[in-house]
């Protein structure tokens, strides 16, 4: 029986901080002129919903905001691969071994759900080799909210020979708990992002840990 395993990108496998928000501001502020409203919450939504909200929060029209996206988009990517300090970047605890361990496994389909655009996700990913252990994946591109990747993903795996309950979905942010669970899937919390554990938890995570070191994470996806 095939098992696929889906991890986020930020919060749950890399901390980039506050360095990529002031790059998506530049991009957007070439673009548009508009700034990132104050207090905006990223956590857990596609590049795509980002980016649709705060155009609407800036007042633009509503039939110019989706040729902006793309505009945006590419700015924000060649920015990204220039200006992303990856010396300031943190791979989590944790990640490396995890991700080790489950290759083990003949049975074990390892990939990204993430709202990163997809090129965005891999600039944060490849300088410390951790674009090598996915090699698929679901990102920003492929949906406005993240329950239309989860949807893609249940696709796919079908497609795979593979069932729901054969999928884990790996995140930080109760919105990663919150799409899982809307098609049964199983869902890991992490803690290493900006969603606390009682959060999680009450969107439903099956289990919650503080960093993916716990030996709980293992246990979960293979049991």
């Amino acid at each position: 029986m095939p098992y696929f395993f889906l991890f986020d990108v930020d919060g749950t496998l890399i901390r980039c901080g506050v360095q990529v928000k002031h790059i998506y501001e530049e991009a957007l502020r070439e673009i548009t002129g508009l700034k990132v409203p104050e207090g905006y919450d990223f956590s857990g939504k596609t590049d795509s919903q980002i980016t649709s909200e705060i155009l609407s929060l800036g007042e633009v029209e509503e039939d110019k905001i989706e040729s902006l996206i793309p505009v945006i988009k590419n700015r924000y990517l060649q920015l990204l691969d220039i200006k992303l300090d990856r010396s300031s970047v943190e791979v989590l605890p944790g990640v490396y071994s995890l991700l080790d361990k489950l290759t083990i496994f003949d049975q074990v389909n390892v990939g990204l759900l993430t709202g990163n655009w997809k090129r965005g996700a891999y600039i944060k990913l490849s300088p410390f080799g951790l674009d090598s252990y996915f090699r698929w994946g679901f990102f920003g591109e492929d949906g406005y909210l993240r329950k239309h990747l989860v949807q893609k993903a249940v696709k796919y795996v079908s497609s795979q020979g593979g069932k729901v309950e054969d999928i884990v979905i790996v995140g930080d942010s109760w919105r990663d708990v919150e799409a899982a669970k809307a098609y049964g899937i199983k869902a890991v919390g992490v803690t290493t992002g900006w969603t606390s554990a009682d959060t999680l938890l009450t969107f439903g995570a099956d289990v919650v840990v503080e960093s993916l070191e716990d030996k709980r994470v293992l246990d979960f996806l293979i049991r």
